[in-house]
Order: structure tokens, then sequence, then C-alpha cells
């Protein structure tokens, strides 16, 4: 996944974890916070497309509240994606399988 701002470059930077501490912040609590959110949801029986989309969310309000550099709206929905990315091959759900949820039912 490409991590874009429109001042920055960060394709060589091959992890989120480089890529977010290059812009500056370290965004360790919100994907370990939206990890664990997700297994929650995915405990509770939620479907894996729901858990995606709802992990989106949750990790757009984290870091809304995490940094004020984050209130661009570009910005703000590309770092969320790749924090719901990173959490949910954290939390053991690979984005195939996202991705055929959200086929299948769509």
């Amino acid at each position: 996944m490409t991590w874009e701002h429109p001042h920055c470059n960060f394709d060589h930077l091959d992890t989120p974890a480089k890529r977010f501490k290059a812009y500056g912040v370290d965004l360790e609590i919100p994907v370990v916070r939206t990890k664990e959110f997700m297994e929650r949801l995915i405990r509770s029986g939620i479907e894996p497309a729901s858990v995606a989309l709802e992990g989106y969310r949750y990790a757009t309000d984290l870091i809304v509240a995490y940094d004020t550099v984050f209130h661009h709206v570009s910005l703000r929905g590309d770092i969320a994606s790749v924090i719901t990315e990173e959490a949910a091959k954290r939390a053991g759900i690979h984005s195939d399988q996202l991705r055929a949820e959200r086929e299948s039912s769509g």
C-alpha cells in the first residue's frame, strides 16, 4: 500500500511504522487499539466485511483524537486505511478474506 502526502513521498519506506515515524508521529497505539477493537467484533460473530468497515471508522476516530495534523481529510483517510490494514494483519485477518467477503456480499 502506498501512503502519500502532498509534500512527502514515503514510497521507499516499506512498513507503516517507518512511514508514520518519517512523518514525525508514532501510531503504534492507534494500531494496537484498532486491532483489539477488530478482535472484539470478530469474537462477537460480526462478518469480516463489517469488521473491516467498523475498524476503519474506529481508526479514523482514533487518529483525529490522536493528533490535529490528521484533521486534513485526505491524509486522515490514507492513514486510517494503513492502520486498518496493519491492525487486521495483527489480528490474523487477511485482507484477501475481507475483500472476498465484501465482494460476495456486494
